[in-house]
């Protein structure tokens, strides 16, 4: 969304992300995770979001039968739905 900030807890380096539709932050993305993170157990996510914010809804391969995977989703450049202009309903999105 805007600039990176380090958290309070670590020194991660993280980025808010927002909904595209209202500009309310829907969680962070880490940027960078610090050395401390990466020798913690985790769970490999990079992606958090605001359970409060945010109501999952599985997205579909261009067929429309198979869910896509976040290690298969494709890069905004690429991403048809995005190119095209596709938007999802706004009460879909924010609630």
């Amino acid at each position: 969304m805007d600039k990176d900030y380090l958290t309070r807890s670590c020194h991660c380096r993280i980025r808010d992300v927002a909904c595209r539709e209202c500009g309310n932050i829907i969680g962070y993305h880490v940027v960078a995770p610090c050395s401390q993170c990466l020798q913690a157990g985790n769970n490999g996510h990079f992606w958090m979001f605001h359970s409060d914010a945010c109501h999952p809804k599985e997205r579909k391969d261009i067929t429309g039968k198979y869910t896509i995977l976040w290690n298969n989703l494709p890069r905004a450049e690429y991403d048809l739905d995005f190119i095209m202009g596709g938007t999802v309903p706004y009460d879909e999105i924010c609630r």
